[in-house]
This record gives structure tokens, C-alpha cells and sequence, in this order.
């Protein structure tokens, strides 16, 4: 066998999400949202697309393609701060930076899917598409291993309280108005847990996709 593959992109995600702040780790069914994935012209995907528009969602296959290096173990965002095998989260440092995703499908138009909440950046390659099938995708009863304690830990009560000093303030505004970018929340959710180690508020890569 080759000892590589060769991926092509079926088409690229419209999600206004231009940094990893703004794309979630886990997308929020419940929030108003509608992102649009293109695919390509030339391969007739109209015709691939027949029949989707019965499923309420679909799973999307996608490349990290702001991540250049892996990680053979990582410090996740949510939890306690304890670095974890990589294989045993949903890192974008992977050896093959490839995500998954399942996101409920809105519509179909053309070439075109209109898809609700979802963890990825604007422009974010996709390979495929499948449908989400409730009686094979969905498993309940099944253990979450490190994650059941990490959900433990976040339904505790925050343990500090964050204020932003005027220049601060200043600084978000103009990121707010000028950039279209909104970090405040997201900061005071995590530092308001542990505003010691905090790596995820501070790595130069801005990744997409959820831990």
C-alpha cells in the first residue's frame, strides 16, 4: 500500500467564524445559526445530493487546515488541566488533522447545503457528507471516559471572578466593531475556571473543530 492518500475538497463552509473563538468546541443545537456549504462546481454534486433533504442532519468530514503540527498528547479546554492522549479527544493536532462533525441539516438548494450550529471556520475544506442515522449514529448508554469528569467539573460553580481593566475593555470593543470579533464571553468562561494555566486563551494558532 501507498504510504499516502490523496484528498480532494468537495467544497468549503460559509460560517462567518473567522477565528477559534467564535467556533465553539461543541456547537450549541439550540442557537440560531445558518452556515452555508458550497460545494464545487464541474462534479455533479446535484445529483450526489439527492435525497439528503429527508435527514435532519448530516455528518460533515473536514481537514483542520490552519494546524501544520501534531500533538501526541494535548491539553483540552475543558476539564481540569491535564494533558491527555490525543487520540482520546477531539484535538485538531492529530497526525491527519481530519474532523467530524454532525449538524442539522436546514435545507438543500443546488449545490448548496444550509446547515445549522456548527464548530467550523469560514472557509474550512469538507470531504464528504453522510447522513446522521439515529438507530446506528446514536449511542447514549455508551461511556465518555475523561469527558464525564471534565462535564463534572464544569457544572461546578466558576471559582474566580473576571474584570477587564479599561484598556481591556477598550481593546474588545474595537475588536468587536472593527474585526467582527467577540472574545469577552468566551474569556470569562474559561478564566473564570482556571485563569492560571488558560493555554487555549493564549496558542498562536487559531484551529477550529472541538476537543
Amino acid at each position: 500500500m501507498s504510504d499516502s492518500l490523496t484528498l480532494k475538497p468537495i467544497g468549503f463552509i460559509r460560517t462567518g467564524k473567522r477565528v477559534k473563538f467564535q467556533a465553539r468546541h461543541q456547537p450549541v443545537d439550540g442557537e440560531e445559526e445558518c452556515n452555508v456549504l458550497e460545494l464545487l462546481p464541474g462534479a455533479n454534486y446535484e445529483q450526489a445530493l439527492q435525497d439528503l433533504a429527508g435527514f435532519d442532519r448530516v455528518w460533515l468530514l473536514w481537514w483542520f487546515h490552519r494546524n501544520e503540527t501534531w500533538r501526541p498528547q494535548v491539553l483540552p479546554p475543558r476539564g481540569p488541566a491535564r494533558r491527555r492522549g490525543v487520540f482520546a479527544t477531539r484535538s485538531p493536532h492529530r497526525p491527519n488533522p481530519l474532523g467530524m462533525t454532525p449538524v442539522r441539516l436546514l435545507g438543500v438548494e443546488g449545490r448548496a447545503l444550509y446547515l445549522g450550529a456548527c464548530d467550523l471556520v469560514d472557509g474550512t475544506p469538507v470531504f464528504d457528507v453522510k447522513p446522521y442515522v439515529p438507530a446506528y449514529d446514536a449511542f447514549p448508554e455508551a461511556r465518555a471516559g475523561w469527558i464525564a469528569e471534565a462535564d463534572a467539573w464544569a457544572d461546578e460553580p466558576p471559582k474566580y471572578a473576571v474584570a477587564f481593566s479599561a484598556l481591556a475593555e477598550e481593546q474588545a470593543a474595537w475588536l468587536r466593531t472593527e474585526q467582527g470579533v467577540e472574545f469577552t464571553p468566551r474569556l470569562v468562561e474559561l478564566l473564570s475556571r482556571d485563569p492560571v494555566t488558560a493555554p487555549h486563551t493564549a496558542h498562536p494558532q487559531t484551529p477550529v473543530g472541538r476537543f
